[in-house]
């Protein structure tokens, strides 16, 4: 049987690191989005989300974040190193989780070179 949580292993928890990905990462912007991503040395990717009150109520915050969180999930798994994401979401219109993968993607992309 296969766990598909969102495990703490897949999280980015404390100031620290999410401040070592703000310093260190390099920068995605598409939109009202922003993702910092930086290589982890570690086997897997982390996320970290920075959802602010202006984004919306706590339905439509919640559902921003359980889209992000499943399309990191399905992300296809590296064969080399992993990375930290940041996304640190402006006031939007939701997306489909296809969209908000293909940005996480992007960045992974853009953070390796």
């Amino acid at each position: 049987m296969h766990d598909f949580r969102f495990q703490k292993t897949d999280r980015l928890l404390k100031r620290d690191q999410f401040e070592h990905v703000y310093a260190q990462g390099k920068i995605l912007h598409r939109g009202s989005l922003r993702i910092h991503a930086i290589p982890n040395g570690l086997p897997h990717n982390r996320l970290g989300l920075s959802i602010p009150r202006g984004v919306g109520n706590a339905v439509k915050r919640n559902m921003i974040k359980r889209r992000f969180r499943e399309a990191f999930r399905l992300l296809p798994q590296t064969e080399s190193e992993g990375h930290d994401l940041v996304v640190t979401v402006r006031f939007h219109d939701p997306r489909l989780m296809d969209s908000y993968q293909s940005i996480l993607l992007e960045a992974i992309g853009r953070s390796s070179k």
